[in-house]
């Protein structure tokens, strides 16, 4: 294509008998070699003097057009700039940004693991799952966090004193441990979660303290070196606050957990006491999206129903006997890894919640054999809240939850002082790639051997999943799945 000073030094080449010069070109003066050309700025106004700098176009690019067309680039590019920041301030979250949790500066990453705090987190965890499943009939699944819930109360706990202290540790499971143990053991299993998941598994804690409530600052300082909690000063009592915390939880879960907090917060809320978890990861034996496929699953009541089965054939830690058949899934690049629990063929989901504690589910995993087979198991995308407080009354603690009888002398000299609600928001996918998995925890204080031959498992009945960190055998999420459509 020819460019705009070539078109104009064309020009001046043609012959005036060109009709498309026309007529406007009558009085051109000839040229040495007969032709004619337009006459020069000077010549137009009377001037036989040629300009000294005067230079042809042809062949050159026109200096100042250059210039003209990196300045509109310029401010193009800062036009583009001011609308996306724009556009940010406008979507972003209302009120202050949080900063995000840091790891517990108590923790050591090389440390020994507690192995009674990892077992006290995984009791507690399949004791409430079992309470939970029961309070929650009409529920497809239920998914909890047991650490996230388990890491909530403990940071709760460490502001309490007397028969409210006492108990709550009861339920935790962690009343043989001395505090400083406990709390000890916690900043070491969070560090080293975080080093070893290596960024597949984050966990988070913070304290939001009303502005017009004064808290111990030895409380605030315990959650923050022991559990890494970011402790803020903030009108719990504005409009702005829950949309704050709101915020906090999303971005500490992927945005898979949103709006934990409804807003207005209670005007008797002094403290909000959030935990958030996270996990992504891919499985090391990759499922074929193309041999997912409709196939029956029989729920515990009503007709069978179609659900979308994946199919994955390998070698995996897998067993089997008459009360259940169990595999191992890893992630890829992670130490953690996936548990898939079917209750036998003459056993059922209920039956298996009850017999399921942190000693059977150690049995399950270290009967495990490496054999090669085939798993076909449901995709699943569950998400769903639940109000802890009737699971850990009846746990042990309702002394927590009464106005009358809670004791937090060791958080506040303020009374009285109780536990208004103990809320956990879970999310959960399972597909072809992997795993993703969310959780949320607010606390409102106002042998079994292998078979010998390649095995195919067919999970089409009710199950239990948990996500179990592989090197200290902490749970970090399980569920118990009615019927995997959600």
């Amino acid at each position: 294509m020819m460019g705009q000073d070539d078109w104009l030094s064309d020009r001046d080449e043609r012959h005036p008998s060109d009709p498309e010069l026309g007529p406007s070109h009558r009085g051109e003066r000839h040229t040495s070699g007969g032709r004619r050309r337009p006459p020069d700025r000077h010549e137009r106004h009377g001037s036989s003097v040629r300009p000294p700098h005067a230079r042809s176009t042809k062949g050159h690019k026109h200096p100042r057009r250059s210039k003209r067309a990196a300045l509109v680039l310029v401010a193009l590019v800062v036009v583009i700039a001011a609308l996306a920041w724009g556009g940010w301030l406008l979507l972003r979250p209302k009120g202050p940004t949080p900063v995000l949790a840091s790891p517990p500066s108590a923790g050591h990453l090389n440390a020994t693991l507690n192995t009674s705090l990892t077992g006290a987190i995984n009791e507690f965890g399949f004791d409430l799952l079992r309470r939970e499943f029961a309070l929650n009939p009409s529920n497809s699944s239920v998914v909890l966090s047991p650490i996230s819930v388990h890491a909530a109360l403990a940071m709760a706990e460490s502001g309490a004193a007397g028969d409210t202290a006492l108990h709550i540790r009861r339920v935790l499971r962690v009343d043989a441990l001395k505090p400083a143990v406990e709390r000890q053991g916690y900043a070491n299993l969070l560090v080293s979660l975080s080093d070893t998941e290596k960024g597949q598994f984050s966990i988070a804690n913070s304290l939001w303290i009303d502005k017009d409530h004064a808290f111990k600052q030895e409380f605030v300082d315990t959650d923050k070196q022991f559990f890494g909690a970011d402790a803020q000063s903030i009108d719990l009592q504005a409009a702005s606050a829950a949309d704050s915390i709101n915020s906090w939880v999303a971005k500490n879960t992927g945005d898979r957990i949103a709006g934990i907090i409804a807003a207005p917060i209670s005007k008797n809320a002094s403290l909000e006491l959030l935990n958030a978890a996270y996990f992504l990861g891919t499985w090391q034996e990759q499922f074929d999206p193309h041999q997912t496929k409709p196939t029956d699953f029989r729920p515990p009541s009503g007709p069978t129903v179609k659900v979308p089965m994946m199919s994955v054939s390998g070698s995996f830690g897998h067993t089997k006997t008459k009360q259940y058949e169990a595999i191992r899934l890893p992630y890829s690049g992670s130490n953690a890894a996936m548990l898939v629990i079917l209750p036998g063929s003459k056993s059922s989901l209920s039956k298996e919640l009850k017999s399921v504690d942190a000693a059977q589910f150690a049995k399950i995993r270290s009967g495990l054999q490496e054999s090669d087979g085939t798993l076909r198991l449901p995709q699943l995308e569950a998400r769903g809240t639940l109000k802890l407080n009737g699971a850990l009354e009846t746990m042990g603690m309702s002394d927590a939850f009464s106005s009358s009888r809670a004791d937090f002398s060791a958080m506040t000299n303020m009374t009285p002082l109780w536990l208004d609600r103990v809320q956990h928001s879970t999310y959960l996918r399972v597909d072809e790639k992997g795993t993703e998995a969310a959780a949320a925890t607010e606390i409102s204080a106002a042998g079994t051997a292998a078979p010998n031959h390649p095995f195919t498992m067919t999970v089409d009945r009710p199950y239990i999943m948990a996500i179990v960190d592989e090197r200290s055998g902490v749970v970090l999420f399980v569920a118990a799945v009615r019927d995997p459509r959600g």
